[in-house]
């Protein structure tokens, strides 16, 4: 198989999508990479993400495609930077290069299991100690002073396209009218301003998040994936909180906030989840479910 074509083919998402769903061709991608990093041990394939990555035992090995080197680049300058930095721990940066215009950064591989596996047959205690150790760390990570290549987000001009965009864009991914209809004037509405800023990790969610079992209970034994890092105001990262570690558990994301010293109302929280880089509100509401109406919504997500 030719792997140089392979990665050359990969021009934009639609073609990285294409790459990703063809196992045989990303074994290959992987196979050579391996030869390039030079490791010995066969990597094994995680589940489909946004990146090539493989795994061994003591090692991660993450490739990003040429289209998506910001990514890449922040990613980089946040785990040097990070490193020991948090409560949680974060990857170590081993080594980077190249191979055919993509970028890859080789890893430490996190002890624990992922949170997402362990979650559901966690006890109330033991989801609220995850949540306080989760969200002081999160009031450590927004409290740093973050790289001058992190990007600092223009919020006012953000808010504004989103905004704009923001019917036509949950439409396109498939809402129902019933919760498109009134969705632009509750976003508006709310409370959007930018309030404190922050450095902030924007995709907190229970699949990249590692736990050990220790003699004392669960802890967060890992934080991963900050390629879509950058300063922002601070509730944003709270929305992805809300939508992927809580998803409707009031007491864990009150518990979290409480931690992390932040106050905001369900409604500022559902706008910011709406005004979001990732935004997809059918599949937020076939995640997590809920009623059809804007106000309940925020109150069953975020209350």
């Amino acid at each position: 198989m030719d792997v140089t074509a392979i990665l050359r083919r990969v021009t934009d998402d639609d073609g990285l999508d294409a790459l990703m769903d063809d196992p045989a061709s990303v074994r290959a991608v992987l196979d050579t990479l391996g030869e390039h990093v030079g490791l010995t041990d066969r990597m094994e394939v995680p589940p489909r993400g946004s990146a090539v990555v493989g795994l061994t035992d003591r090692v991660v090995v993450k490739m990003m495609a040429p289209h998506d080197k910001a990514y890449s680049d922040t990613e980089l300058t946040c785990l040097r930077t990070l490193r020991d930095a948090l409560p949680i721990p974060t990857p170590e940066v081993l080594e980077t290069g190249d191979l055919e215009g993509w970028q890859w950064i080789a890893m430490s591989r996190l002890e624990g299991r992922e949170l997402a596996d362990v979650w559901p047959d966690l006890g109330g205690k033991e989801r609220l100690s995850l949540a306080t150790h989760l969200g002081e760390a999160l009031a450590v990570l927004h409290g740093l002073e973050a790289p001058p290549t992190v990007e600092r987000l223009d919020w006012n001009a953000w808010r504004a396209t989103r905004l704009a965009e923001l019917v036509a864009t949950q439409r396109r991914k498939g809402c129902p009218e019933a919760l498109l209809e009134g969705l632009e004037p509750f976003v508006t509405k709310a409370d959007t301003s930018a309030g404190r800023m922050g450095w902030l990790h924007t995709e907190i969610m229970l699949e990249h998040l590692l736990v050990q079992h220790t003699a004392a209970g669960w802890r967060l034994s890992g934080l991963f994936d900050f390629e879509p890092s950058w300063v922002a105001p601070v509730d944003y990262e709270f929305s992805s909180v809300g939508l992927f570690v809580s998803s409707g558990e009031s007491d864990v994301l009150r518990e979290i906030m409480r931690a992390s010293g932040v106050s905001a109302s369900p409604e500022r929280l559902f706008a910011m989840a709406m005004l979001h880089r990732y935004a997809n509100l059918a599949w937020y509401h076939r995640r997590i479910g809920g009623p059809l109406d804007l106000s309940a919504l925020a109150n069953r997500w975020f209350g």
